[in-house]
């Protein structure tokens, strides 16, 4: 009994090296083969070998390498995992199952694979881990722009993980960073990314530009300088340091940038608007006016440039023009208090002052803290010899802003005029002692008021 164990066994034994033997041939006709591109004989010689040895890796991966160039990727990744559950050092399958799971956008799954490779010590092409981080880089741009901010997070994360010199993946979150009001980290993105790419010149215009932000003006005018000495045709760059220049008062260089902006791009709404700004400070009104109405010739529902025209019309008195952009903002939009206020500055001016007033309390009913537009309306009901409701806006201003001397004069103004006399001393004393200059350069108010104010001025 014994001694027919043994010789089964060596039996078994003699059958498995024969059938090791043949798998190994039928591979070698296989890779021959596949070399020739005779793919469907090599395919056979390989399900030979496995059918010879099912436990023989390299036969699966031979195969998966056929799948592979006939585009059946479903197959070529079974043999491939096939051959790592064999063989689980084995470095090729890992890694064609990273390049396939890349093709089908499986990204996880190609990054976990080119992580084993590095484990068991294998190499990865370069190019192949800049691809797989730009493919995470692209993602992380889609879901940032349709504010999926996590998924976004996410994927620029992974991608610098993959690729910790991606300068684009530094970048682009630091993007994100600052779309969600954390200006710290994103500047640190941005300058990793300028370490990493010294050349990289949107790197530059975005920490220059998270710096205007925080209104750190010397650091962005250095990165915008920076920015367009790498990029000259950057026309926001000149804009922005345009911007920065005239908020500091040096209206020549930002000219100068204005129009270089212009001069790349001469349809640039934003640029024409800014450089009106520069030239209204300037006093040239006339040109201010020219170059916001290009802007709005570019961009007919640019409101700034609406409500720019309508302040350099109203240097120049011309008030009618300016309530017509007054309007306009207004109209694209309506939520908003100020243009209210503007355009009922422009009726008061315009003597229509049931309209100014008209205007003025659609601003309070949609902010009623500020003082100046009781103030303003005040001074409408003034006009047209409302004495009560003026006197009850200037005392709200009074209310909302107590150091308000202009509201104090003209409240006692109106109670001089309608007789309250001891008010009207009480209100003028008030008013001199908040601005002690405020009785200079007054106009020629009705003999009674000029008699109040001397009596003030005596100290009666």
């Amino acid at each position: 009994m014994t001694k027919l164990l043994f010789i089964m066994s060596v039996l078994f034994f003699n059958s498995c090296f024969v059938f090791a033997q043949n798998a190994e041939k039928f591979l070698e006709s296989g890779i021959v083969d596949s070399k020739k591109g005779n793919l469907d004989e090599a395919l056979s010689f390989y399900n030979k070998a496995i059918t010879s040895n099912p436990k023989f890796a390299n036969a699966y991966y031979q195969r998966a390498l056929i799948y592979m160039r006939r585009n059946n990727l479903i197959d070529a990744i079974s043999d491939c995992y096939k051959a790592i559950e064999i063989k689980n050092d084995y470095v090729d399958p890992y890694m064609q199952l990273a390049y396939m799971h890349f093709r089908i956008k499986q990204f996880d799954k190609s990054w976990e694979n080119v992580r084993k490779v590095k484990e068991i010590g294998g190499s990865v092409d370069l190019a192949f881990i800049k691809a797989l981080a730009k493919a995470y880089i692209v993602h992380g741009d889609y879901c940032s722009n349709h504010k999926d901010f996590h998924q976004a997070f996410f994927a620029y994360n992974k991608a610098i993980e993959i690729d910790p010199q991606s300068a684009d993946a530094y970048n682009n979150r630091g993007l994100l960073y600052g779309a969600e009001g954390d200006t710290s980290h994103a500047i640190a993105d941005y300058s990793k990314a300028i370490e990493i790419n010294p050349k990289y010149s949107y790197a530059y215009f975005n920490r220059a530009f998270a710096n205007d932000n925080l209104r750190n003006y010397p650091q962005a005018v250095i990165d915008y300088t920076k920015d367009i000495e790498l990029n000259p045709h950057d026309k926001w760059a000149f804009n922005n340091r345009g911007n920065i220049y005239s908020a500091q008062g040096r209206l020549t260089e930002a000219l100068s940038d204005y129009n270089k902006a212009i001069e790349l791009n001469p349809v640039y709404a934003h640029a024409y608007n800014n450089r009106g700004g520069v030239y209204h400070d300037q006093g040239r009104f006339s040109e201010a006016i020219a170059d916001f109405t290009k802007a709005i010739e570019m961009e007919n529902d640019y409101v700034d440039a609406y409500r720019n025209r309508a302040i350099s019309y109203e240097a120049q008195k011309e008030w009618q023009k300016a309530l017509e952009d007054n309007s306009k903002v207004i109209e694209l939009n309506p939520y908003k208090p100020e243009p209210y206020v503007n355009r009922g500055t422009d009726y008061y001016n315009l003597g229509k002052y049931t309209q100014a007033i008209n205007d003025l309390t659609k601003a309070i009913d949609i902010d009623q803290s500020q003082p100046w537009y009781y103030f303003d309306r005040g001074n409408a009901y003034g006009k047209i010899y409302n004495w009560p409701l003026a006197i009850a806006d200037y005392t709200k201003t009074i209310e909302l802003d107590p150091k308000n001397a202009d509201a104090y004069y003209s409240r006692g103004d109106i109670y001089s005029i309608i007789g309250g006399y001891d008010k009207s001393l009480s209100d003028f004393n008030k008013a001199i002692e908040l601005k002690p200059d405020i009785l200079k350069g007054l106009p020629d108010y009705s003999k009674k008021v000029k008699e109040n104010l001397q009596l003030v001025k005596r100290g009666e």
